[in-house]
């Protein structure tokens, strides 16, 4: 399999490589490319309320075609702690979530990009320990496709032109995030985070039951179970899963100290978090 390029890898594998990424000035363009996937953060009262603050995490496939890659090792407490206060990561009011596609287009040539044909989402559901969620599972694959087009509002990009909407693309850089985060005016910023994620409720047009964010608060490491769903199933897509179905991918965990991981591969031993504490997981997808 070809090697992913520099330009398309998550910028924290790259920083977890040592290719060390400049924080940028807070008035710098942030940019974003079809089928990365975007971590929101947001609350609905106290320190915070009324911004969201969404950071880039990359190609989605870079996690489904390369599940052992480099634990990420983006620390983003300094722009948690100034927006939500010093005690982020013990609030259980503060929510995260994960979501994104690489074309939600319905209609012309299903063309596959990365193994993922049009309307391919990528949405997390909150979990207790990696791997232990329920599956996520739509009914159809116009459903998947109507959650589909809601993600590609909410990420500022309609199919692959990247024409904007609002949202993530063209809002500028939260200071500290290399070019990776922003922080959005939930009452001026058009498809934000939030629009499309309220606590509490179903996501993205009110299909996604539940949402895909959980709570903060526990004290002790978050986690993010990520899933796979097709909308328009092609037989050269990788995996061809049925329409809705769908599949377990990766676990993120976020700990105190504002650092993204990853559980690399389900079924190996993982370090998780600073304090490197083992876990054996099991192979967790759905076929």
């Amino acid at each position: 399999m070809k090697p992913p390029s520099i330009s398309s890898l998550p910028a924290a594998i790259l920083a977890a490589a040592g290719l060390v990424l400049g924080a940028g000035s807070s008035s710098a363009a942030v940019t974003y490319s079809a089928g990365d996937i975007l971590l929101g953060f947001h609350t609905a009262a106290g320190v915070g309320s009324g911004t969201s603050f969404v950071f880039n995490l990359g190609s989605a496939a870079s996690y489904k075609n390369n599940p052992s890659s480099v634990p990420l090792v983006n620390d983003i407490s300094g722009v948690l702690t100034a927006t939500f206060g010093s005690g982020w990561f013990n609030r259980g009011d503060l929510y995260w979530g994960i979501a994104g596609v690489r074309d939600a287009a319905a209609g012309g040539p299903n063309t596959v990009v990365n193994g993922d044909a049009k309307a391919t989402i990528y949405i997390s559901r909150a979990t207790s320990a990696p791997g232990a969620s329920s599956a996520w599972s739509l009914a159809t694959g116009s459903t998947v496709i109507s959650s589909a087009t809601s993600i590609a509002t909410m990420q500022g990009a309609t199919g692959a032109d990247l024409s904007l909407s609002g949202g993530f693309e063209g809002a500028t850089e939260a200071a500290g995030t290399g070019g990776l985060g922003v922080l959005q005016d939930e009452g001026t910023t058009i498809n934000s985070w939030d629009e499309f994620n309220p606590i509490g409720g179903s996501a993205f047009g009110g299909i996604l039951t539940g949402g895909v964010q959980g709570p903060l608060g526990t004290g002790t490491t978050a986690y993010l179970d990520l899933y796979r769903l097709v909308g328009r199933p092609s037989a050269s897509a990788n995996p061809n899963d049925p329409a809705g179905e769908g599949r377990y991918i990766t676990t993120f965990t976020l700990n105190s100290q504002g650092i993204i991981g990853t559980v690399p591969e389900p079924g190996s031993v993982l370090l998780l978090g600073l304090g490197g504490a083992a876990a054996l997981l099991r192979r967790r997808r759905q076929s």
